[in-house]
């Protein structure tokens, strides 16, 4: 049967006196500091029954998952009679669902997570073993997310009840998004001059842009430079090989990426609401603050 997997459940949640009526300033219920020097991917280290696992934070996935190799390790219970369906680029999936008994991120912890068991043999780590797990939007989403990859380091920071947040000093230019189906923040950006949207996708290495609408923004009929293929793996068995093109600009948040660098291609699953995705070669770049208590994202 298709599952509906249990919330994860943190057993610090800081309280905020007196935020409920203006600004609040975040609070950080745990820090995750990268796993890997100079690494695109904002891998961090969590524990899962008391063993350190290698794990990306990725902000377009809708579940948790653990890896086959791990859920081995550890001896990890799995119900047979549990599946969950995943969608992605490569197209579709089923998978089985583990049981971790206790599941710590920083100060915050969990009992009894159920997990996907989800092979991703693509995503290699730097140090070339395979990925030991994913952090979805089954447990981001009760968090904001202060993730700074250029000083590798990951903030997950309890906002509860806040109307609204100040995560910094100075110039502020919040984008206010909506969510995709899975739980993805969907954002407005501008790109060489055309307004769209995208999924902020940090398990995407990549920044990518369906078929479709390379074609119905008038950007097949542009003489945009093809600088290469790229050969795009997620989820399912068929990976897809799309041309790479060097745009203008692209500007988020009062941020302008000049000469961005993305995808066309691929079968998008009906749940992505935006059909563009930006992955890790821009969210490397800056320091993103995703407000998930105010449905905002700030760029810097």
């Amino acid at each position: 049967m298709k599952l509906g997997l249990t919330a994860f459940v943190t057993a610090t949640m800081l309280s905020l006196a007196g935020c409920a009526g203006g600004s609040c300033k975040p609070q950080p219920v745990a820090l995750l500091n990268t796993a890997f020097h100079h690494s695109e991917m904002p891998i961090v280290h969590t524990t899962m029954n008391g063993v350190r696992i290698d794990t990306l934070i990725d902000t377009g996935g809708q579940y948790s998952t653990v890896s086959p190799r791990v859920a081995s390790r550890l001896n990890l219970p799995v119900a047979a009679d549990k599946s969950v369906t995943f969608g992605g680029v490569g197209g579709t999936m089923f998978t089985s669902v583990a049981t971790v008994h206790r599941y710590q991120l920083g100060a915050s912890q969990g009992r009894k997570i159920l997990l996907p068991v989800l092979g991703l043999s693509t995503q290699k780590l730097p140090d070339g073993h395979e990925l030991g797990g994913i952090i979805g939007n089954d447990i981001l989403r009760y968090y904001d997310i202060d993730m700074d990859l250029p000083a590798q380091q990951v903030f997950l920071i309890n906002t509860m009840g806040c109307r609204s947040v100040v995560p910094w000093g100075g110039p502020l230019h919040p984008v206010s998004f909506g969510m995709a189906d899975d739980g993805a923040p969907v954002v407005p950006l501008t790109l060489d001059g055309k307004t769209l949207t995208a999924i902020v996708d940090t398990g995407a290495g990549l920044s990518t842009m369906s078929s479709y609408l390379f074609r119905a923004s008038g950007f097949a009929g542009e003489d945009l430079p093809v600088i290469g293929h790229a050969h795009l793996v997620g989820i399912g068995d068929e990976p897809v090989t799309a041309p790479v093109y060097r745009f203008n600009s692209l500007t988020i948040g009062g941020v302008i990426w000049h000469h961005p660098v993305i995808a066309v291609g691929g079968a998008y699953s009906g749940n992505i609401a935006a059909h563009m995705i930006l992955g890790d070669n821009f969210t490397s770049r800056h320091e993103l603050y995703i407000s998930n208590a105010t449905h905002q994202l700030f760029v810097r």
